[in-house]
């Protein structure tokens, strides 16, 4: 197909899509706080869900979800440190409950958020 075509598509490489790519990660930057559909991260950066899927998972290592979820935390252990309630941190970070928070948490701190606030841990 490609040889016997008038005007043969031009075939990029995946994860080649580094400025859409880059403005979907300053977007996830700003706004990690919401809720944001994979569609919604398709229409930002001008690709279909399912490429830029892919592409941001290449050039990053991870779904844009994960990498939201990781903003979310850093952000929760630096409100932490500052002494904010676990409920506080929670709810301002975008979570949906404390639950849901204390989960992603503990998954890539490795500590529960309430071991994490102790003055012994620091």
């Amino acid at each position: 197909m490609l040889r016997s075509a008038q005007s043969p598509p031009i075939l990029t490489e995946l994860g080649a899509e580094i400025g859409p790519v880059n403005r979907l990660r300053a977007y996830l930057e700003e706004h990690y706080d919401r809720e944001i559909s994979l569609e919604q991260l398709a229409q930002i950066a001008e690709l279909s869900s399912f490429h830029l899927n892919r592409s941001f998972s290449k050039t990053f290592g991870m779904p844009p979800h994960a990498y939201q979820i990781q903003l979310r935390i850093l952000q929760a252990n630096r409100l932490l440190k500052r002494d904010w309630s676990i409920e506080k941190v929670a709810i301002t970070t975008g979570f949906v409950s404390q639950s849901h928070f204390g989960s992603h948490f503990k998954r890539l701190v490795c500590v529960a958020p309430r071991q994490y606030i102790q003055p012994t841990f620091r």
